[in-house]
């Protein structure tokens, strides 16, 4: 799912619990006024409404870190293709040249002589550059 639909979908989820905060404090209000004009017990709508309201809004604060979490999820990602991007076959030669002189070293291969690796020209056998 992209960043956007994410967005928009956060978006949407957000606005439904605001809705339905609002909802859910209009009819408690409405029972409430009613409750009152009639000389009723008003606690036990209090002892009702109390946990549905604070429900909502720690499901709200929830979706919203929840929210920004994924953003910062999709950041990343998108951070971590870029690197891969940027690095992938630069540092091939690098490599190919350090194991060339490491089996060297170890006596498994004869030394290639001294070994140069220029970032700016494509490497060829080895690691050596031409030219």
């Amino acid at each position: 799912m992209s960043a956007g639909m994410q967005q928009e979908q956060g978006r949407d989820s957000g606005r439904d619990l605001l809705l339905a905060g609002v909802a859910v404090f209009a009819l408690s209000l409405a029972a409430l006024v009613v409750l009152s004009l009639n000389d009723r017990d008003t606690s036990q709508l209090m002892a009702l409404v109390g946990p549905v309201v604070a429900a909502l809004l720690v499901t709200g604060h929830v979706n919203r870190v929840t929210g920004q979490q994924n953003q910062q999820l999709e950041r990343t990602a998108d951070n971590v293709e870029q690197v891969k991007k940027q690095t992938n076959g630069v540092l091939d030669a690098r490599i190919r040249a350090q194991t060339t002189q490491a089996l060297a070293d170890a006596g498994l291969i004869p030394p290639a002589g001294p070994v140069h690796v220029d970032l700016g020209r494509p490497a060829t056998d080895a690691g050596r550059q031409e030219g």
